[in-house]
């Protein structure tokens, strides 16, 4: 391949607006993620607004926050993300699996004798006799 025959025109005009096209591209994703990560990380690290007509005191000259006058009510507890792990709950599961895995297995098996018998019709029926007609001697 000629070196020269990489940088005439059409080549050329293509690799610069594709490289064009990927900067672009680039530049949009990373203001993109700027702005979507960048503003939650912001929200994080930046304290609380003041109320209107507040000022903000320094943090040492603030007042020491009193304690609640009333502990707070605990939360009703409720089932935990994720998978159960309860005994009853997994053996319900896997009498249900090994259900429709037992199904699954009595379908493939269908299948495979369906088409097992299927190639032996077809070779006794079709491909038996043709060879029989054509060999010599056969009495026929």
């Amino acid at each position: 391949m000629n070196p020269s025959s990489l940088v005439r025109p059409p080549l050329v005009f293509v690799v610069m607006a594709e490289a064009v096209l990927v900067t672009g591209l680039g530049a949009v994703s990373w203001h993109v993620w700027q702005d979507r990560f960048g503003a939650a990380q912001a929200a994080v690290s930046a304290p609380p607004p003041a109320a209107p007509g507040t000022s903000r005191l320094p943090a040492s000259a603030q007042p020491p926050s009193s304690p609640p006058s009333a502990a707070p009510a605990t939360p009703a507890v409720g089932p935990t993300p994720g998978i159960r792990t309860d005994a009853s709950f997994l053996s319900r599961m896997l009498v249900e699996l090994n259900r429709v895995e037992q199904v699954f297995e009595d379908l493939e098996w269908r299948v495979t004798k369906a088409i097992v018998d299927g190639i032996q019709q077809y070779l006794e029926g079709v491909v038996m006799p043709s060879i029989e007609r054509s060999e010599p001697g056969s009495g026929r």
